[in-house]
Formats: structure tokens, sequence, C-alpha cells
């Protein structure tokens, strides 16, 4: 699985302002509405359910990442992500202690549970390499977070 086969493009957001986990998952839902992928009437659900599931454990996993994901949705018919970045950091409760900067969003439909694990794990691999994530918390613009993450797939 490739991360362009569920990440919306249109939808990345390049400069997240929220500075806390609740205000980062809103601000990732709206650009997901805004773009029509998700309903404007999901997202006081999608997020509850997203925060319950970092109450479970956070899904900070380390070299400034977090993958904030929720699964058997009933607001999308296929497997849906985001990216956004974070230039000041926020405190996700990450495994390594620190700060995330580089955010993956995902929603899955109960029909894609498979591709829900190969999108997690596509992502986890992903985080395992430092450079390439200090890379895309560095990157300086859009364009060259959208070029990190077609890089990411052509490997």
């Amino acid at each position: 699985m490739k991360l362009l086969d569920f990440l919306v493009k249109e939808a990345t957001v390049e400069n997240l302002t929220g500075s806390d986990k609740e205000s980062v998952v809103k601000e990732m839902v709206s650009a997901l509405v805004k773009v029509k992928v998700l309903k404007e009437s999901a997202v006081k659900d999608v997020v509850q359910k997203i925060l319950e599931r970092e109450k479970q454990g956070s899904t900070g996993i380390g070299n400034w990442l977090a993958v904030p994901h929720l699964k058997h949705t009933r607001h999308v018919d296929r497997i849906v992500g985001v990216f956004g970045r974070s230039r000041a950091g926020v405190d996700f409760g990450a495994i390594d202690g620190s700060h995330c900067h580089i955010f993956f969003l995902l929603f899955t439909p109960k029909k894609e549970a498979t591709n829900h694990l190969e999108a997690l794990k596509k992502v986890a691999q992903l985080a395992r390499d430092a450079d390439f994530c200090r890379y895309l918390r560095d990157a300086k613009d859009l364009k060259e977070i959208l070029e990190l993450l077609e890089e990411a797939d052509a490997r």
C-alpha cells in the first residue's frame, strides 16, 4: 500500500496551529471537511472517537510522528488519510517523549479493516526512518512535503 492511496493531498495541512491533541485533530478533520471528504455533521463524532482512542494509548510513535486513527467508522466508505505538520510541535504523549510535528490522521470503514492495518504499517515504516521524518518536519513548504510523500511511495 502506498501513502497516496489513502492520503488526500488536497487536504494536507502544511502548518497546523493547534497546540494540543484535540485542536490538532479538529484542524485535520476540518481539512477533510473543506475538501468534501467528510461531512461537517461528522466532525464532533469523529473527533470524540479519535480522542477516546488516544486515551487507550498515545499514537505518538516516535521520531516526531503521530498516527491518530479511527477504524470502523460510518463516516467514510474507503480508507482516508490526511497529513499535517506542526512547526511548533505538540505534546501527543509520544513513546519517545518528543513533541510530535508530523501527523497522519486515518479513517477506515468497517469493510476496510485489512487496509487499516496496512496503512498503519506503511506509516510505522516511515517512522523508523529518523532522517525522513526530520525532512518532513523541516520541509520548507507544501510542495516539498508532497514531494517527500511521493518519494516515500517510490521506495
